[in-house]
């Protein structure tokens, strides 16, 4: 299971409402996740994507392409080489 740890933090600014002066704290969300333990989650739901698009009748340059983009989409490097 993928592990993600949340934290929130005040913004900075806060801005005044037009209607009575009071004030709202802008907060934002942060999430961490740890990139070995991504790439396994990942890595680990590839296979049956693979199958799935096999099933649906696309070709193995349209899973390379489907797998390349999943894996960049997170910011991984893709270096296998294309099919031949």
């Amino acid at each position: 299971m993928l592990a993600i740890r949340t934290s929130t933090r005040l913004a900075g600014a806060h801005r005044e409402l037009k209607d009575g002066g009071s004030q709202l704290s802008r907060r934002q969300v942060g999430v961490q996740i740890d990139h070995l333990e991504l790439l396994r989650f990942i890595a680990a739901d590839l296979a049956p994507m693979n199958l799935i698009c096999e099933h649906a009748g696309l070709s193995e340059r349209a899973i390379y392409d489907r797998t390349k983009a999943v894996v960049e989409y997170f910011g991984f490097s893709f270096d296998a080489p294309p099919p031949g």
